[in-house]
């Protein structure tokens, strides 16, 4: 295989650069910088200050040598040499940093550079300068030797250095050379000039790696292939985009100054790392200007829009619409427009919303109403509804609808629990006659699992060995599958069997699967590798406990002689290795091999088994070489098996296995980013009220994955700047200084940091968000309960939490909490309860919908001064594949005319299905599993999937031959691939 040189360092080209490869061959000296980025690459993410990055060269065909630059990045300083140096400590962040560098020519004319600094991880390629004759333009690629590494010189040629001694022949292949897009860049293949063929677009493709060849017709030279990288620097060439026309807003009219209340967004298609996409938002106009122009503020860099002055007055100005203008380059680039209209509202507003469950794969009709939402206002004004979010305005866009004058709330189409299980709407409800407007409310809508799914085997092909002398229980491999369905439910509970064993012999049992975990163990005595070497198991899957949709797979099981496996200690891989590949791991060699010749191969998985060709064997040498880097979050170990075959020998195998050992290469992950949490500003000093985690993907036993959490700032920093504190290990946020005032400071944001390697490692920020409550907050909303959701059969832990029904008078007096009903004090007893203190709804055991689908409760409120009406829920039992079809007949007795044509309509099978009829789950299909006698055709009678209508389907009836028909009938639900049952028909044949 040739080598292949990668050139990352020297063989980065600006777009500037290699737009002048096309321009003319002048050799007059022109000012400027000897390239139009420099690229330094530092083999950490943490500088010391005074840390000299490279250097960089000016010239002003006056022959100087200093002269004075400038950086535009206040911690970078360049001496009048071109050295380039850190101030003061910094970290690169994102690992690299980019500025510009400034100089002047004698003429007082100012050049510019861009320098970027980034993070190489590793040992970073040489650089060296040197001078030819080429004119003073071009960076120079020279071929590497492997001598000294890789030359560059100052110009823009690739050149080999044997180009010294004979003529050389240049080509170039890669990303717009030889592939799409084809043509962008060539080269001379005489003298190595690189070209490009016309403008570039960043926001279409931002880099291309490209290899160069060169190589003698004369000589027969050829240099070793090396790539160069072109990255296209970004020029402000998009605009900033808003994320919505007009954003709505609702603030309330008792709100205090400084509260924020909503967010403006916009994007910017440039690059993200420069001031090309460094967006800033203002305030261009408000409407009215009364009582103050002045009445908001936005943060110019978040978008978040603050109240900024006293005076809202729901009464007298109901509404402000806010022109905001986004602009790029930190406020100075390329502006646009938006709209933010705000709503004032009534602080003491109420809704009625509903939790809303939905079984997937609902056989309609369509639209199907869901719950009706309401507002209280509804009973003083017509209210009008609308719903924005997942699945109404943002895709898949129309899946839920409103209608706006009832508030009925419908879905449009079945939903599809393995495409997305949960959606998150916005309800909006106001009045055009009076002015109301209430603040938006979340719904979330969940997709109830129904078993739509079959199991998969993670293999087709399962291969395992077996010792001829292995004793009866000893477990050897492991069958594995999959279903998509809710894990949490019978659903996804598979259960795998063994339906055939070929041979035979000596018994038909010889081995066993457990039905839970897939193991095969050897069940019977008698292995005898030389009379049977090889077993195949046809292995069943099925999901629903074993009751549910079934797939096959087969197991291949191999009888070995126990005196040819031999032990190999695991092998440890790091994971990320930077090769080169294939590389070598191990050489496996049988004592055979001196006196005969032998062949290796592996199989397993990483062999022949997917992921196919990660693991290669020599053959002949039985050397295992690993193919390309090992990724331990993608998979952790792999379980291969060598095997040896030669003459004169018993085939023998070893077993290896190879350990992926873990690397630092994966950040926590804060499990919601913000964290919202709250906070009574009687707090003392060391209360616990939240806690933040993060998750690490790096092996859970290593330090990779040991997260300590820290505060990086609080806003506002007053009274104090650390008026909270967090426990490093378990996240838990507490209160760490007094003074906590709902009145000056109603609203803590705290930026917190989550670092591996017992905080010494890779890190992530997120935000936590605290509201900080007083005693004489409003009383929490009343929601009316129109219904609940639960799924049959829930496998528990029990009882199990459904919602909290929270009284209005919650907060103002002790409410004890008491439950009537089906299902409380009415049979069936006990089946559900109410926490009587926190109003926790629970159920206590599994529900089973065909014995009862529904339950209808009263929820009771009483405390001192209280005299409130109890609240009335119904709970609907939604219905899981859990009934297979039942023939209304077993067996069918039926006749048929012995000169029927076909088509004949002999009888109908049915069956029925005690599943809920409005789903998948009793939608039944019909097949003919099997017919005697066969003659005088195999498939005399057909039957139709859907109707049950056995019809003749082939001529020849002979009532003297073959004077009865039995068929074996099948009907399955889910369509044909759920729970199925057999019945019997009996067919006469007549004259």
């Amino acid at each position: 295989m040739e080598p292949v040189s990668r050139v990352k360092l020297v063989a980065v080209i600006c777009l500037i650069q290699v737009l002048q490869c096309g321009i003319g061959e002048s050799q007059s000296c022109s000012p400027g910088f000897g390239s139009d980025l420099f690229l330094f690459r530092v083999p950490r993410e943490h500088l010391q200050g005074g840390t000299k990055i490279g250097t960089i060269v000016f010239n002003d065909c006056n022959g100087g040598t200093r002269f004075k630059f400038t950086a535009d990045d206040a911690q970078y300083h360049v001496d009048s040499d071109g050295t380039v140096k850190l101030r003061k400590q910094a970290n690169l962040h994102d690992g690299h940093k980019m500025f510009s560098v400034h100089a002047w020519d004698s003429s007082g004319k100012k050049h510019t550079a861009l320098v970027r600094v980034e993070h190489q991880g590793g040992d970073v390629d040489e650089i060296e300068s040197a001078q030819t004759d080429l004119p003073p333009v071009l960076p120079i690629l020279v071929f590497p030797k492997s001598s000294n590494g890789l030359r560059r010189q100052k110009r823009g040629w690739i050149i080999s250095d044997y180009g010294k001694e004979t003529q050389m022949m240049y080509r170039i292949t890669g990303e717009g050379a030889d592939q799409p897009p084809v043509g962008l860049f060539t080269i001379d293949k005489n003298t190595g000039q690189l070209y490009v063929s016309k403008p570039l677009d960043r926001e279409q493709k931002d880099i291309y790696k490209l290899q160069v060849h060169a190589w003698s017709n004369a000589d027969g030279i050829k240099e070793p292939s090396i790539e160069i990288i072109v990255e296209v620097i970004d020029q402000n060439d998009n605009s900033p985009v808003f994320t919505q026309d007009v954003f709505p807003g609702f603030v309330p009219e008792t709100a205090k100054i400084g509260l924020e209340f909503m967010t403006i967004t916009a994007t910017d298609a440039d690059d993200p790392d420069t001031d090309n996409a460094d967006i800033r938002y203002s305030i261009i106009s408000q409407t009215p200007s009364e009582p103050n122009p002045n009445m908001f503020a936005i943060n110019p860099i978040t978008g978040a829009i603050r109240v900024n002055a006293e005076g809202l007055d729901r009464q007298k100005y109901h509404k402000y619409t806010l022109e905001i203008q986004a602009a790029d380059m930190q406020g100075d680039g390329r502006p646009v427009i938006a709209k933010a209209v705000i709503t004032v509202t009534d602080q003491t507003s109420k809704w009625k919303i509903p939790p809303i469950n939905i079984p997937e794969n609902d056989r309609g009709p369509f639209p199907k109403q869901l719950v009706q939402i309401i507002s209280d206002y509804g009973k003083e004004t017509q209210m009008i509804y609308r719903i924005t979010g997942e699945g109404a305005d943002q895709p898949p866009v129309g899946l839920f609808t409103i209608d706006k004058n009832t508030g009925q709330l419908y879905v449009s189409k079945p939903l599809d629990r393995e495409q997305k299980d949960i959606y998150k709407l916005q309800a909006h409800a106001w009045s055009n006659a009076d002015g109301i407007k209430e603040p938006s409310i979340e719904i979330i809508v969940k997709v109830i699992d129904l078993n739509d799914n079959s199991p998969a085997f993670t293999q087709d092909v399962f291969p395992g060995f077996v010792p001829e002398t292995a004793k009866i229980g000893l477990e050897f491999m492991t069958i594995t599958a999959t279903d998509a369905d809710d894990p949490d439910t019978d659903n996804a509970d598979i259960r795998y069997s063994i339906i055939s064993q070929t041979p035979s012999e000596p018994n038909p049992n010889m081995f066993a699967i457990n039905p839970i975990t897939g193991a095969i163990r050897v069940n019977a005595e008698g292995l005898d590798r030389q009379k049977y070497h090889k077993y195949t198991l046809e292995i069943q899957a099925a999901d629903m406990q074993g009751d549910g949709r079934p797939v096959t797979a087969k197991a291949v099981i191999t009888v070995t002689d126990q005196t040819s496996k031999s032990e190999i200690p695991p092998i440890n891989i790091p994971e990320n290795d930077r090769g080169p590949f294939p590389k070598q791991l191990v050489q496996i060699r049988t004592s055979h091999a001196k006196n005969t010749r032998v062949t290796y191969s592996i199989t397993g998985s990483g062999a022949n088994l997917p992921p196919v060709g990660l693991f290669l064997m020599d053959k002949n040498t039985g050397m295992l070489y690993l193919a390309r880097s090992l990724d331990r979050e993608t998979r952790d170990k792999y379980e291969l098996q060598v095997h040896a075959i030669g003459d004169d020998m018993h085939d023998e195998y070893t077993q290896i296995l190879i350990h992926v050992v873990d690397q630092n290469d994966n950040k926590p992950i804060f499990s919601q980013d913000p964290f919202i949490g709250s906070v009574s500003d009687k707090s003392k000093t060391g209360h616990k009220f939240m806690t933040i985690s993060a998750t690490d993907a790096d092996d859970p036993n290593t330090n990779n994955a040991a997260i300590r959490y820290s505060i990086i700032n609080q806003t506002p920093p007053e009274p104090s700047p650390n008026m909270f504190e967090i426990n490093p290990v378990t996240g838990a946020i507490g209160v760490n200084a007094e003074g906590l005032d709902k009145v000056k400071h109603s609203k803590y944001i705290l930026k917190i940091q989550a670092a591996d390697m017992e905080g010494h490692g890779l890190s992530s920020t997120g935000n936590a968000v605290i509201f900080v409550t007083d005693t004489e907050d409003s009383p929490p909303r009343k929601w009316e309960i129109s219904h609940i959701g639960i799924p049959e059969n829930e496998r528990g832990p029990f009882p199990k939490q459904i919602a909290q029904i929270k009284s209005s008078h919650a907060s103002q007096a002790k409410i004890v909490y008491s439950l009537t009903g089906e299902g409380a004090n009415q049979d069936p007893v006990g089946v559900f309860m109410v926490d009587k203190i926190n109003g926790w709804l629970s159920v206590t055991t599994s529900l089973d919908r065909e014995k009862k689908n529904e339950y209808v409760l009263q929820v009771h409120y009483t405390g001192e001064g209280i005299n409130e009406p109890p609240t009335e829920i119904t709970i609907r039992v939604i219905d899981q594949n859990d009934n297979k079809p039942i023939f209304t007949q077993d067996p069918f007795q039926g006749t048929v005319p012995q000169a029927s044509k076909i088509g004949f309509l002999v009888m109908t099978i049915s069956a029925t299905d005690a599943d809920n009829p409005n789903t998948e789950n009793t939608n039944i299909r019909y097949s003919i599993i099997s017919q005697d006698p066969l003659l005088p055709h195999p498939n005399m009678f057909a039957i139709d999937p859907i109707t049950g209508e056995l019809k003749v389907n082939a001529e020849g009836f002979d009532k003297e031959k073959y004077p009865e028909y039995t068929l074996e009938i099948q009907a399955a639900d889910l369509q044909g691939n759920g729970l199925q049952s057999t019945g019997k028909t009996v067919i006469t044949v007549t004259t």
